[in-house]
């Protein structure tokens, strides 16, 4: 207390007017008397374990977690990010008015099932043997598993992105009060893949903006300690294989040096990412759709409990489980409650019906319900849209950079006469307002890709790009929104009923898959034209997947490739009018044709799927196929339907029935199938499961 210090504010040496003395014990009274007697100044303070530790605890938490000073402010931030950011998930921008809560949440989050099948060891009379176990989880419970390397597959829609942020949400939380947990960092896979840093190096610098001191949040040694969850979103969206490659090579690179980190990635159920090498030590699961109680829950979290009034939310959910090809997600119902007004006759009849109430909302009305004075209409801007789109998905590109995003669209408008000085207001109306955008680290992106194909279908202006894209999976729903577009364009769904277009099974799959789905977008085609579609179609998935039976050294799981090209095309059919298809087919009794006997099957798949249970029964009594694969398929068909997909008591009891019918035929390909499936699961597992036993096992049936 004697000592000279110097002043920084008066550049001057003086004594101190005030001291601390701090202890890690206690400090008695004998011990203070004695030290202020021999210092003789009383603006001494004593400060001891009983008033350090509660200071510390309020001001210096990370000192008890052993954690660096930026740590907790980095959760403290992203979890503020992640509660509170304007995401479209969320449309908390986009409903005028509305009193909701983050679907990241305890109380917004909607509980979405992941579910895997996997092989489980099992003694059968004293032998060790593995069989297919299903498995259903969610999100809590994935974090605590002792696994590190898990990829979430699931369609457009269907809340990946949402469950990676409940995991980053949670693990801050847990964080924050001290629980020795994971420390979530977030990346998208297209930035993994473009960036020229290595993935570790990302892992560091994605947590910069959220510390106080502008560096990380932690260091290499709480990667290399397995400290760190990397939660990397949108894998579908890297774009090209060779994008896709290298991020592939950064993730190989990362798991072999970080092996006890967690990693969770996001993907679509592309078939290029499920069977990539690089990803085969991932334990995957699947998303399942959600019911209606959840659908309930995200209506009530929009604030829009008028629509729940008087059962309504019933046929609400009814019609849009009516949607073929897209699962009732959450993004489906999050589109309807931003859109639907409070009236039955609003219900959008189809999914496009449905994306264009939405986006003419984001892209006018919303504006025009806040009083803006600079209102453009709504037509203009999505035009805009649709001609950028258009060009990023025939690059199969989700993004584009910033600079050259608005230079196309500053082009359009003058091409349109827009004047110049009006551009910005436009573009800021567009880019900021509308909420259908996204600036990410310099580049622009729409908010999903759902609905960047909805813009990419409507741009599509003639037969010529109907067929040169009727082929490509990556284009299928992007014409099926065109179709919905232009609901009575019967002329452009013949168009494409041309073999010619097609010159692999495997593309010809795809035309047949695309036309029936288009087929039933356009609602306003009459009923015989639209049974020709569906007839073509049924023919066009028939004789691609005839190339599927038989002996083919070609299909290494032949049961496998059936069965999911049923899975994939059933939506296809499923129309009503395939009613007209049956009344008007006799039941094929003879067999030895493939290709006739798959147009029986595709049909009674139709019947099935649209609901005429009874209908495809009678056929199904009739059917005697050469090969039994279409009828474990159909097997497989009727169990969902009773067990699992919804329906009336009735359906379920004959789907029941059907499922009894053909059961002993597909016994004996069920336990076949069990075995292949086996062995696909192990070569997923690269290994890591030892050789099964190949004797006799006694397998449980579906």
């Amino acid at each position: 207390m004697a000592a000279m210090v110097q002043d920084i504010k008066t550049k001057r040496k003086r004594r101190p007017n005030f001291g601390f003395l701090c202890a890690s014990g206690q400090i008695n009274e004998q011990a203070k008397t004695h030290i202020l007697d021999t210092v003789q100044n009383p603006n001494l303070t004593f400060l001891d374990i009983d008033d350090l530790i509660p200071e510390i605890d309020q001001h210096f938490p990370e000192f008890w977690y052993g954690t660096s000073a930026d740590k907790l402010p980095y959760l403290k931030k992203l979890e503020e990010k992640l509660l509170n950011e304007n995401e479209f998930a969320s449309l908390a921008a986009l409903i005028k008015s509305a009193d909701y809560n983050s679907p990241v949440s305890d109380s917004g989050f909607v509980s979405l099932k992941l579910a895997r099948t996997f092989l489980k060891p099992k003694n059968v009379s004293g032998k060790i043997t593995q069989e297919p176990e299903f498995e259903e989880t969610n999100v809590e419970e994935l974090i605590r598993r002792s696994g590190r390397r898990f990829i979430i597959v699931g369609e457009a829609g269907s809340g990946k992105t949402t469950l990676l942020k409940r995991i980053a949400e949670i693990l801050c939380r847990e964080g924050m009060q001290g629980h020795d947990t994971y420390i979530p960092v977030i990346l998208k896979a297209l930035n993994v893949a473009t960036s020229e840093k290595g993935l570790a190096e990302q892992v560091l610098a994605a947590t910069e903006a959220f510390t106080i001191s502008g560096a990380s949040a932690f260091g290499v040694s709480d990667i290399e300690k397995g400290k760190v969850c990397l939660l990397i979103d949108a894998l579908d969206e890297v774009g090209t294989q060779v994008t896709f490659a290298h991020f592939v090579e950064k993730l190989i690179a990362f798991d072999i040096q970080y092996p006890d980190c967690k990693v969770i990635i996001t993907a679509r159920n592309y078939s290029y990412i499920t069977s990539a090498d690089g990803l085969a030590a991932y334990t995957r699961y699947n998303v399942a759709p959600i019911g209606l109680s959840e659908a309930t829950k995200i209506i009530q979290n929009l604030g829009k409990k008028k629509l729940l009034e008087s059962g309504r939310v019933k046929e609400v959910m009814r019609q849009l489980e009516s949607i073929h090809g897209f699962d009732l997600n959450p993004l489906v119902v999050t589109v309807f409650a931003a859109s639907a007004d409070s009236t039955r006759r609003d219900i959008p009849c189809n999914i496009t019906e449905l994306f264009a109430k939405f986006t003419e909302f984001m892209l006018g009305r919303w504006d025009s319900e806040k009083g803006l004075s600079q209102q453009y209409e709504s037509n203009l801007k999505a035009l805009l849209l649709q001609k950028i789109a258009y060009r990023m998905h025939e690059k199969k590109a989700v993004r584009l950079p910033s600079s050259e995003f608005r230079g196309l669209i500053e082009v359009e408008l003058l091409e349109l006469g827009v004047k110049e000085a009006k551009v910005d207001v436009l573009l800021d109306e567009i880019l900021n307002r509308s909420t259908l955008l996204r600036d990410v680290d310099g580049f622009t992106e729409f908010r999903h890709l759902l609905i960047q194909e909805f813009f990419a279908g409507q741009a599509i202006v003639d037969q010529t790009a109907l067929a040169k894209y009727a082929t490509d999976e990556w284009w299928r729903r992007a014409l099926v929104f065109y179709f919905g577009t232009n609901p009575s364009d019967d002329a452009g769904l013949r168009a494409l009923c041309k073999r010619e277009f097609a010159h692999t099974p495997s593309e010809l799959f795809n035309l047949g898959v695309t036309l029936g789905l288009a087929t039933q977008a356009c609602y306003f085609v009459k009923l015989r034209e639209k049974t020709e579609l569906v007839a073509w179609s049924i023919r066009a998935l028939a004789s691609a997947t005839a190339a599927l039976l038989g002996d083919n050294p070609e299909l290494q799981y032949p049961i496998h490739s059936f069965v999911y090209s049923y899975l994939v095309g059933r939506d296809a059919v499923a129309a009503d009018c395939t009613l007209e298809i049956a009344r008007n087919t006799s039941s094929l009794a003879l067999f030895g044709d493939a290709a006739a006997e798959l147009e029986e099957f595709w049909l009674i798949v139709g019947l099935m799927e649209a609901g005429h249970l009874p209908l495809a029964l009678d056929r199904i009594r009739k059917f005697r196929p050469s090969h039994h694969l279409p009828l474990l398929s159909i097997h497989m068909g009727a169990f969902l339907i009773e067990k699992i997909r919804g329906g009336t008591k009735e359906q379920k009891r004959v789907a029941k029935e059907i499922a009894d019918y053909v059961q002993p035929s597909v016994t004996p390909l069920i336990r076949k199938y069990l075995k292949e499936f086996k062995s696909q699961l192990l070569e997923i597992q690269k290994g890591q499961v030892k050789e099964l036993p190949m004797e006799a096992e006694q397998t449980p049936l579906l």
